[in-house]
């Protein structure tokens, strides 16, 4: 008789750490990172003393506990669809025993508000927790009711996607001059919108490419309701916007100068218009699609390492 894989220790720590989406943490990482030494060393042109290196860490790893939360507990309610939506990567019932999923998304959940709670009071900002405490909500309640949900789900999670520049502004608000706040809090503003902007319609993609396994599981998803076409136009319109507001926030906010800034800082862009291109072009679209929305989200957050300053 062979062995159930459900019964090796091995297997379920390997599959939650499968479920938790290394990928995107790293990617949330990564972006908290050039966002902070990309613009805070050459904006403040302040050296990182000890005290701000530790919060801006800590500041990574409540971001990567509660994201590793989420997506642990988006998996946990996503088992009948990603059996028919991706049946060689579902991976719960099969290599982890759900009651694993649900504990290790309690224990990790916990873990990083109490790290938020600690930060809120190193930095003096009561609303660093109640952000955090959001967050997780947030998380729990779109894979529990919005998920399903047309426009609300995919607005839920490019919000979360657009609060990781919003949230390190909060934990660093007070370490920054006086005078730089505006122009930082600006900045940050702008990445966050597009970053929004730019995660919706990766969400509407991803939507379309679940849509028979969300249809069986009936959830009316902006794509289950009004089809792939409709969903196409839709998607290509929030492009079309998109693009025109990012030229005129380069134009005004910073007004390049010579080609390399100009190239520099026009890829998301490039990218962006691509993934309008390759949802009317060619097999597999919806895949193309997505990786190419997912590349401009790295672009535009990369960008930052050499972004003049406002």
């Amino acid at each position: 008789m062979g062995t159930n894989p459900l019964s090796s220790k091995r297997n379920n720590l390997w599959g939650v750490i499968r479920l938790t989406r290394p990928g995107n943490l790293a990617i949330a990482t990564a972006t908290m990172s050039a966002l902070h030494w990309g613009w805070l060393d050459r904006w403040t042109r302040a050296p990182m003393g000890r005290e701000s290196a530790v919060i801006v860490m800590t500041g990574m790893a409540v971001v990567v506990l509660l994201m590793a939360a989420g997506n642990l507990i988006n998996a946990y309610f996503d088992v009948d669809e990603d059996r028919i939506n991706r049946p060689d990567r579902a991976i719960v019932d099969r290599l982890v025993k759900r009651r694993v999923l649900i504990l290790t998304h309690q224990v990790l959940n916990a873990f990083g508000l109490v790290l938020a709670g600690w930060l809120s009071y190193r930095t003096g900002n009561v609303m660093v927790f109640v952000v955090a405490l959001l967050i997780s909500f947030l998380l729990w309640r779109y894979s529990a009711r919005w998920k399903g949900r047309p426009i609300v789900g995919n607005f839920v999670v490019a919000a979360l996607l657009a609060a990781v520049p919003l949230w390190l502004l909060l934990i660093e608000w007070n370490a920054w001059p006086m005078a730089l706040r505006p122009s930082l809090a600006l900045g940050l503003g702008t990445f966050s919108f597009f970053a929004l902007a730019t995660g919706w319609m990766r969400e509407m993609v991803k939507d379309a490419l679940d849509i028979n396994g969300d249809r069986a599981a009936g959830k009316n998803t902006w794509a289950v309701i009004h089809g792939p076409i409709p969903t196409r136009r839709r998607i290509t319109q929030g492009i079309g916007v998109t693009l025109l507001l990012y030229i005129l926030v380069l134009a005004l906010l910073w007004p390049l100068t010579s080609p390399p800034e100009l190239w520099g800082c026009s890829l998301p862009a490039v990218t962006l218009l691509l993934s309008g291109v390759s949802l009317w072009v060619g097999p597999k679209r919806w895949d193309r699609a997505n990786a190419l929305f997912k590349l401009t989200l790295v672009l535009g957050f990369i960008q930052s390492l050499w972004l003049p300053t406002i």
